[in-house]
């Protein structure tokens, strides 16, 4: 087998699936083939995949080297609430002093500054200014 594919991606079927879904999930992938180019596999691919999930449907045992995601989809996300992986927030004590007035503003100042540079070369050759400056209007 070409360690680089996984039948089951290609059908997009979970490890395990029938002999009915992987046909059924054969035939989607063989419509998106005909109707859209940019697909990453081929027919050939399909058909292989097709193969190989009811190859190991037949003898389970010949799947053994296929990469299979757990069982359960949901045993890798994050648990709810607090606990040994997923501990509660400390909050860190301050190390400095409270900002003044002056001192914010002119951070927020450098914030909108670094922002609108940023919109500007992006978006520099698309953006036009109303009213036009006096010496574009003089030059035109």
């Amino acid at each position: 087998m070409d360690e680089r594919r996984n039948p089951y991606v290609i059908l997009g079927v979970p490890y395990g699936a029938t002999r009915g879904e992987a046909r059924r999930a054969a035939a989607r992938r063989s419509r998106e083939l005909r109707q859209r180019q940019d697909t990453p596999y081929s027919t050939e691919d399909v058909t292989w995949a097709l193969h190989q999930v009811e190859q190991v449907i037949d003898d389970p045992a010949s799947g053994v080297e296929v990469f299979r995601v757990p069982a359960a989809p949901g045993i890798l996300d994050a648990p709810s609430g607090h606990g040994l992986f997923n501990p509660r927030a400390v909050p860190m004590a301050r190390r400095s002093g409270p900002l003044t007035d002056e001192a914010f503003n002119g951070i927020r100042h450098r914030a909108v500054a670094s922002v609108s540079k940023s919109v500007l070369a992006a978006l520099g050759p698309h953006v036009s200014c109303w009213p036009p400056d006096q010496e574009e209007e003089g030059s035109t």
